[in-house]
């Protein structure tokens, strides 16, 4: 009987030892899939597109007269939702003079997108993207999601393909928002700050406030990024196409479109200020040269 009794503790000590390996398993596996997402696929379309990115996203974008651009725009934003567990599109429109908000509210009743349209927004450029964005953000904080990914919505992201995305899930860089590359030249300079000396200031004030040459503030510091580069940790990024953790963007702002520098009011990219807000809250910015949209 005492022989018995042993045996029947011994085997449910194992029975429990048995579950508890089984659930850190699984554990494991899941947080393996999740920072490892599909580190080596092949080139088969098949498989990529059976991919399933477990994040729940929310795909923002401003538009205003881009008309001509939506129909490719539509297949991009389904593209970009066929990859992950579940996405929700939040659009916002403001005093389109063409046929863009007819468009937009057609998506809207085909249920692709949450259109938010407002009419006479005054300023100056940055100024109205700064309001939007600021708009478009607080909107998508109001819901659960993993990562928030911007988009323009014209035809810089003609060239967004599942294999550039994926390939910011393959970073072994710890990145609270990676930007995008282009094929080209690397474009969006009034977005982008480094550590370096490539640009380390203001190109726009630069060239207009400090009165130096084009060539020294923007055009010789237009450079190619290859694709097989390794990605560059900058201060601030965009590039027509950024994703974002959610874990860093608490109590973040896109300003007001505005900067005072020595007294002189001039404009900003909204992007510096609310990548400003993601690096003190302890994130990383970097440049996926694998993130090639145009």
């Amino acid at each position: 009987m005492k022989i018995f009794n042993y045996q029947k503790k011994y085997n449910k000590y194992i029975i429990i030892l048995l579950i508890i390996i089984i659930a850190l398993l699984i554990f494991l596996n899941i947080n393996y899939i999740k920072n490892n997402i599909y580190e080596t696929f092949n080139d088969n379309n098949n498989d990529i597109n059976n991919i399933i990115l477990p994040y729940d996203v929310i795909i923002v974008g401003c538009a205003r007269d881009i008309e001509s651009y939506l129909p490719d725009t539509k297949k991009k934003l389904i593209m970009i939702k066929s990859l992950f567990r579940s996405s929700k599109n939040i659009i916002y429109e403001n005093d389109s003079t063409d046929k863009t908000l007819d468009i937009l509210k057609e998506w809207e009743q085909e249920q692709l997108i949450q259109l938010i349209t407002e009419k006479n927004i005054k300023g100056i450029r940055t100024e109205r993207l700064a309001y939007a964005r600021n708009i478009l953000y607080k909107e998508a904080m109001k819901h659960d999601f993993d990562l928030l990914i911007i988009v323009d919505l014209d035809n810089v992201i003609i060239n967004l393909t599942k294999e550039s995305i994926i390939s910011c899930f393959n970073l072994k860089e710890d990145w609270a928002m990676v930007g995008a590359n282009q094929s080209g030249s690397y474009y969006d300079m009034f977005a982008l700050r480094t550590y370096d000396d490539w640009m380390p200031f203001d190109c726009w004030f630069c060239i207009h406030n400090e009165e130096k040459s084009n060539d020294y503030c923007l055009n010789s510091r237009m450079k190619n990024i290859p694709k097989d580069s390794e990605p560059i940790k900058v201060i601030s990024c965009f590039g027509g196409t950024a994703i974002y953790k959610k874990k860093y963007l608490d109590n973040c702002s896109y300003g007001n479109g505005l900067q005072t520098v020595e007294d002189i009011t001039t404009e900003i990219c909204e992007h510096v200020d609310f990548n400003k807000c993601i690096t003190n809250n302890g994130g990383n910015i970097y440049i996926n040269p694998k993130l090639i949209n145009y």
